[in-house]
């Protein structure tokens, strides 16, 4: 009896294990997912860099069925705010042109509707905190991670100065003693279509204070409208509505303009493609100029945060994908071999697969050097709901300087009375 007992038992125990083999078999089976991560963003760049994690993140859920649906989507902003507007279906990431994120800031429409990424970021210290700011809500939350550094330097032909026994300034008051040397001769310094909100950042200036106010330093303000005026008047910066179009080709090529002042980006979206066939190996890349000892080395111009919707039922994809591309060490050496965008990483900047990669475009100079310098002494890329009124206003009101066809003073006052109109509206 014992022994039949005992029998028994066992018998038991193994259908008892049969059991829940089948019931975790069973549960593992019906836990798996079929996920298709969708992206909207305005750059085809993009969706082929993070396209290249599928197996990857595939590979951190064994379990699951991993698909992506990344797509090309010029007005983003616009479908986004739409699909929030009318509950309509929402992409599970979302590539926010910085000048457009303001916008989201509306009514907190950002906290409402997407996951906030602090976690993701760790020590902050380690962070170029311009680029933090660029993506931060005024509830403190930071809701995306920038793509690129953005960092302004100065792209240049070296052989023009040299013809004029002359070196790259470094202040902007030498940059105006040189460029009117060369401005005799037609050439400019340098071919722009900057505001002037980008020089009254670096000088140390801000549009908006503590509280979130329209606040400015109007004297700092008048001094940056007066020597732009100035060094407009005198040919030192040729300013141009045609910026994406022919006219740099044109000027570059018949050595007429000495260089330009732009980020990291510039290099392969338009530089290279321009003159690459022509003046390859001809051309340098040189930290701005600067105001002395006050602002700050540089500013940006610029990027794209990616965020990610709160509707998306792959949050944890989603975080997974960002992780792997842009927040870790790796991704960040990544995205820059793949289309030139400089770490907001700042250990990662100084990485040797970055920092000793030399250019042939550029003579042999390693191409990261001045955005080393100044990375970390960059104007905070501010936030507001207000910022595209300010880009918008200091556009229209740049043209008209330039072209002479207001003063400085008249600038001036313009610009601080239609921003404020135009907050108060809001």
């Amino acid at each position: 009896d014992k022994l039949n007992l005992g029998g028994k038992m066992i018998k038991l125990y193994k259908s008892f294990l049969l059991s829940l083999v089948f019931i975790l078999s069973f549960n593992t089976t019906s836990n798996a997912r079929d996920v298709n991560l969708s992206m909207w963003t305005h750059n085809q760049l993009y969706v082929d860099y993070f396209n290249t994690y599928l197996e990857a993140v595939q590979a951190e859920f064994p379990d699951d069925n991993i698909t992506f649906d990344f797509q090309v989507t010029p007005d983003m902003a616009t479908n986004s705010l739409t699909a929030i507007a009318s509950g309509s279906e929402h992409t599970d990431l979302l590539g926010i042109e910085i000048s457009g994120f303001g916008l989201f800031m509306v009514d907190d429409i950002i906290s409402d509707n997407f996951v906030p990424l602090n976690d993701m970021y760790g020590d902050m210290s380690q962070w170029n905190p311009g680029k933090v700011a660029a993506w931060t809500h005024t509830d403190g939350n930071i809701y995306g991670i920038e793509s690129e550094g953005c960092y302004m330097v100065y792209y240049y032909n070296p052989s023009i100065l040299e013809s004029y026994g002359k070196s790259v300034p470094k202040t902007w008051e030498e940059f105006m003693e040189t460029g009117k040397v060369l401005a005799k001769d037609g050439i400019s310094m340098v071919l722009s279509e900057l505001r002037f909100i980008g020089m009254y950042q670096q000088a140390g200036g801000k549009f908006f204070n503590d509280d979130g106010e329209f606040e400015m330093d109007e004297d700092l303000f008048m001094d940056i409208l007066k020597y732009q005026e100035e060094a407009f008047a005198s040919g030192v910066i040729n300013y141009t509505t045609d910026y994406w179009g022919q006219t740099p080709g044109v000027l570059y090529n018949s050595k007429q303009t000495v260089g330009t002042m732009a980020p990291d980006w510039y290099n392969n979206c338009c530089l290279q493609p321009t003159v690459a066939d022509t003046q390859s190996g001809e051309w340098r890349v040189a930290p701005l100029p600067t105001w002395g000892d006050e602002g700050f080395k540089t500013f940006h111009w610029g990027g794209t945060g990616f965020a990610i919707h709160k509707s998306s039922e792959a949050v944890d994809v989603a975080k997974k994908l960002l992780e792997l591309a842009y927040f870790s060490y790796e991704g960040q050496i990544a995205k820059y071999d793949f289309f030139g965008g400089m770490p907001t990483l700042l250990a990662a900047l100084e990485d040797e697969r970055i920092a000793g990669k030399a250019f042939d475009f550029y003579g042999g100079q390693k191409f990261a050097e001045p955005f080393i310098s100044v990375a970390g002494s960059s104007a905070d890329d501010y936030q507001h709901v207000g910022r595209a009124i300010i880009d918008t206003v200091s556009r229209d009101l740049t043209t008209l300087l330039a072209n002479g066809e207001i003063t400085a003073e008249e600038a001036h006052e313009r610009f601080i009375t239609t921003v404020q109109d135009e907050l108060d509206f809001l």
